[in-house]
């Protein structure tokens, strides 16, 4: 199984970063959880309904498989891929469990990003 967060894709985005622009890994997790949480919500709540519309749910689960890859969240974006790959096949209780292992993934990629945050921030930074 895929580690939570992949520190090599973090060490990667962390070089990006430059004297022009040192809060870039900062802003990216930021922009990265509120738009992830979001997202999350809005699957959640269209897995609840009683037909969820099955094209929209396999769309954001291929865009938060991409961001997920791209920020380092290995294993959220393999529960996203699987997402995607039954979205139109599944039975809706196995939607709302496959959302389930998204959402708890996410509260663990969160604490690991803000982690990975803490370690980014130079010592004569604000907190």
């Amino acid at each position: 199984m895929a580690p939570t967060l992949d520190e090599d894709t973090i060490a990667a985005l962390r070089e990006l970063a430059d004297d022009d622009d040192p809060d870039f890994l900062d802003d990216l997790i930021e922009m990265y959880i509120q738009d992830t949480g979001a997202s999350l919500q809005n699957v959640a709540a269209m897995s609840s309904g009683l037909g969820p519309d099955r094209d929209a749910l396999r769309r954001i689960a291929h865009t938060l498989k991409g961001a997920s890859r791209n920020i380092g969240a290995l294993r959220l974006a393999e529960h996203c891929s699987a997402l995607e790959r039954s979205a139109d096949t599944a039975a809706h209780h196995q939607i709302s469990a496959t959302v389930g292992r998204m959402r708890g993934e996410f509260e663990q990629v969160k604490s690991s990003l803000t982690a990975a945050t803490s370690k980014n921030r130079r010592p004569d930074s604000p907190c």
